[in-house]
């Protein structure tokens, strides 16, 4: 279960306690394997109407999702093989599941042993086997092999030189794509001509399966000029060559490799928004909700939602929550250990002013923000005047807001949760 395991030393008031105490059972009513258990009589008709059974997964919550599947298959898979991240803690239950290991947020060569190893399991496929597919956020990360002309290392390094220049996940898919051998549809191809079901744990706004965990069962949706104008984009900060990237970036025209593939998403960021706000409403009073496709910088997004709490006030005269979900991104700008929720929730109390009364949470929902241990951080009235002595700036510069939330005792750590749905946020804003 999850749990908040720095709770007795997080400096906030009433209010932000109250969100600490809801997260155990949001994360618990919207797990993995509840989600993909909602889908259990199709699971339990496919498996029995075809002849060998396959399972492959890769990603956080690939483990509770073969938790949440297995008791509804009718015979056992040939072979059930998942990737998750290497440091994340996963005891195996079942005798007949491979549990691999591969890195995350970088990419690296022990994820593409993962993935041969794999693709080996698979062996050769025919047209009455099922190939079950479990797909979560990291997977991006987890589940990879190099395409003809790259290899793991230059993989690795250009994917950390977009996110460390602020690339977000659309722009991120499309590099990655053109350089792997199973991303952007290719795996569709290998698994061809089996029935393939895929199970999807939606991370990215908008829920595109071309983009969650780079589409490995789907065809890029992004037209040619962005998938061309990302490549240039960022060719010169991360040293590439245009020509290979775009060449290599060319889609699958061949239909009759997705035509025997469906993908269904089980759970996304929305289902999270929703459920925060119904356990917020039900102890707290009015939410309003702004959705779950807030995106950009989070500088810009920080002085919107400061803006938004602010305008909403003039129309309501009283106080209320706010809560929404998205994904932002930050501009690495230094060394230190940080990440974008933490420095989204500090950088909104930065914006609140002198009579402005708030609570603020921002958390990663896979329980790791960043280059940190906290899923993200925590902070209100009372808090701020804390990081503020401390020295925020500086912290700031250095892109090491954790350090200086867990100085100020607003830091939140879980551990690895055992899903991803990108990021959500939840503000409490009154006026004196």
């Amino acid at each position: 279960m999850v749990s908040v395991k720095n709770a007795s030393e997080i400096n906030i008031g009433e209010k932000g306690k109250f969100l600490i105490n809801a997260l155990p059972g949001l994360f618990e009513t919207l797990s993995p394997e509840n989600s993909i258990g909602k889908y259990g009589e199709e699971i339990s008709s496919l498996s029995e109407s075809h002849n060998r059974i396959f399972v492959v997964g890769f990603g956080k919550a690939a483990y509770s999702m073969y938790a949440g599947m297995r008791k509804f298959l009718q015979k056992m898979p040939v072979i059930a093989d998942i990737i998750v991240p290497e440091q994340m803690e996963t005891d195996n239950a079942y005798e007949e599941l491979r549990i691999l290991r591969g890195t995350h947020p970088e990419t690296s060569s022990r994820s593409v042993e993962a993935t041969e190893a794999t693709l080996t399991d698979l062996g050769v496929l025919n047209d009455t086997d099922i190939v079950f597919v479990l797909i979560s956020g990291g997977g991006s990360a987890l589940f990879e092999k190099p395409g003809t002309g790259f290899n793991i290392d230059e993989i690795s390094r250009i994917g950390k030189c977009m996110m460390l220049n602020g690339a977000d996940i659309s722009e991120m898919n499309v590099v990655r794509g053109a350089m792997s051998a199973v991303k952007s549809g290719k795996f569709a191809r290998m698994l061809y001509p089996a029935t393939v079901k895929a199970y999807i744990i939606s991370d990215v706004i908008g829920d595109d399966i071309s983009v969650i965990a780079s589409g490995p069962l789907s065809a890029p949706s992004a037209d040619r000029v962005f998938i061309s104008d990302t490549i240039k984009k960022y060719s010169g900060l991360c040293g590439y060559s245009v020509d290979s990237l775009i060449s290599a970036s060319k889609a699958i025209t061949d239909r009759k490799f997705f035509d025997r593939v469906s993908n269904t998403i089980v759970l996304r960021n929305h289902d999270f928004v929703k459920g925060l706000s119904k356990l917020i409403e039900r102890r707290c009073g009015e939410v309003v909700v702004l959705g779950s496709d807030i995106r950009g910088d989070v500088t810009a997004v920080s002085a919107h939602i400061a803006g938004t709490c602010r305008s909403i006030y003039e129309l309501k005269g009283h106080g209320f929550w706010l809560v929404f979900g998205g994904e932002t991104t930050v501009r690495v700008t230094g060394r230190g250990k940080g990440g974008r929720n933490q420095e989204l929730a500090v950088r909104i109390a930065l914006e609140m002013k002198s009579g402005e009364h708030f609570t603020v949470m921002a958390i990663g929902t896979d329980g790791i923000d960043g280059k940190s241990p906290a899923m993200g951080a925590i902070l209100d009235d009372s808090s701020l005047p804390v990081l503020k002595k401390i020295g925020v700036e500086a912290y700031l510069k250095d892109s090491d807001s954790y350090t200086l939330l867990s100085k100020g005792g607003s830091a939140l750590v879980t551990g690895f949760t055992g899903t991803n749905v990108s990021d959500i946020c939840a503000v409490r804003y009154d006026r004196d």
